[in-house]
């Protein structure tokens, strides 16, 4: 498999936000499996509420916009304009530390005067970024139903990114939503099951099955399932919102159940526990109080998905930059990642987010703490998978450049 070169954006745009939101999710872990974390009064604990926005402001906002960088243009098939990659590293400048201020700031209570500035920085990169993949979303053609789900995802972002701006002026003493408690909820909807959720929907159609090497889900079912996802989304009918959910694991699941590889990869099994993990979502709903279920949402199926797509997309991005000019003498991907460490960081993440599940459904916060601390285990391999793929590429680029008689830009 070859990447397009007219589509790959500078390297240094991905891996900025991709190794912060590395580093977000190692300190949520961090913090989760720290005694006195993990407590009933979710909503008077300062790390508890540091944590939860780490992995979701740090870890998935900030994968979504590096990765998203290079995977837009892949999803509309064509070379970004010029002003793209200028606009990018703008947002990176501002999301980076956006998110650390306002995690930061977080850790007391009533919030930091840095944490309104760090949220200045980071709903304006959220809002620049948005901007511009909406633009070259809607001028694109072709991959219709995949379009959709992102177009909605954005708008999503949109509107949750206000209820995120009035829930934390309502946190400085300037009420602006007369029921708090709701706000969270739509907020926590909105953005992890609408804009991230409908990422996964949307780039997982295309990425699961290129790397499954499998037929791509057909577009009338990806439609069906992103009208039920966000019309459930917008009115509130759990049940409508659910069907999608089912349709849209069942959609992914078959097109994977006809790869032609026998074996799947640690990356595409973790993923394909986070979409399990979605029918673990649904089945919850309305059965379990609401912050368990947005711990459902958040640990056994988007971080799951998110862990196996990046197994599989990030080394092949550092392969398609470094050695994919000379396919005659480069080592294949596989070679960049120590299979050791590709397992644990996969299955690392199932487990500890399991555990952690599991310690909020039964109240053993002691087994939360385990969990959590799997789960760091497990971040760090990721980062040293990562880490060891950029410097094998790297090794494997300047060995191939002493040979000489390949021409690399």
């Amino acid at each position: 498999m070859q990447a397009e070169h007219r589509l790959l954006l500078p390297g240094r745009l991905v891996a900025v936000p991709v190794a912060a939101a590395v580093l977000a999710e190692a300190g949520a872990w961090a913090l989760a499996a720290a005694p006195g974390t993990l407590s009933p009064a979710w909503y008077a604990v300062p790390r508890l509420l540091t944590a939860v926005h780490l992995l979701t402001l740090g870890a998935l906002s900030l994968s979504i916009v590096g990765f998203g960088w290079q995977l837009v243009p892949v999803v509309t098939a064509e070379a970004p304009p010029p002003w793209f990659e200028s606009l990018a590293r703008w947002v990176n400048r501002a999301a980076v530390p956006g998110v650390g201020l306002l995690c930061l700031g977080m850790l007391g209570l009533p919030p930091h005067p840095v944490t309104v500035v760090g949220a200045a920085l980071l709903v304006g990169a959220l809002l620049l970024r948005s901007g511009a993949v909406t633009v070259l979303l809607l001028r694109a053609k072709g991959r219709a139903a995949v379009r959709g789900w992102l177009l909605a995802a954005e708008l999503c972002l949109l509107v949750g990114l206000g209820l995120g701006a009035s829930l934390l002026a309502g946190r400085l003493g300037h009420s602006v939503l007369p029921d708090p408690i709701g706000g969270i909820g739509w907020h926590a909807a909105l953005l992890l099951l609408g804009w991230v959720g409908g990422w996964i929907g949307g780039l997982g159609s295309v990425l699961l099955p290129m790397f499954a090497v499998a037929p791509t889900p057909r577009s009338g079912a990806l439609a069906a399932a992103g009208l039920r996802w966000f019309g459930g989304l917008a009115t509130g009918q759990v049940l409508v919102w659910g069907l999608g959910a089912v349709l849209l694991v069942a959609t992914l699941l078959w097109s994977v159940h006809q790869r032609v590889q026998r074996r799947l990869s640690v990356g595409i099994a973790t993923a394909v526990c986070g979409l399990v993990g979605l029918l673990g979502v649904v089945g919850s709903t309305g059965h379990v109080a609401a912050p368990t279920v947005a711990a459902v949402a958040l640990v056994l199926f988007v971080l799951p998905v998110l862990r196996g797509v990046t197994l599989r997309i990030g080394p092949f991005l550092l392969w398609s930059h470094q050695l994919a000019q000379d396919l005659r003498r480069a080592p294949p991907v596989a070679s960049l990642t120590p299979p050791p460490l590709v397992w644990a960081a996969g299955a690392l993440a199932v487990l500890g987010g399991a555990l952690v599940v599991g310690a909020l459904v039964s109240h053993s916060f002691a087994l939360g703490r385990l969990g959590a601390g799997l789960a760091l285990l497990g971040t760090l391999a990721h980062g040293a998978v990562l880490l060891t793929a950029a410097v094998r590429a790297a090794l494997a680029r300047n060995r191939l450049d002493a040979l000489g008689g390949t021409e690399h830009p």
